[in-house]
């Protein structure tokens, strides 16, 4: 089990069980996964939404984050 996975558990409780039951992408699980987190560290919704524009330009541009 990643650490992913350990915190949707976390977040979800129970109800993990219904994320897993989606199926979703490997992109959609990931971005998932990161939104949970920043949630759970007090990271402020325009912060993260900042910093994931900033990956997704950076990695259009051919840069890694």
């Amino acid at each position: 089990m990643d650490k992913s996975d350990e915190a949707l558990k976390i977040a979800f409780g129970e109800n993990y069980k219904e994320i897993e039951d989606l199926d979703l992408s490997f992109k959609a699980y990931q971005e998932l996964a990161e939104m949970v987190i920043a949630a759970m560290t007090g990271e402020e919704p325009e912060d993260f939404e900042k910093r994931r524009e900033e990956k997704n330009q950076s990695f259009q541009d051919g840069n890694m984050v």
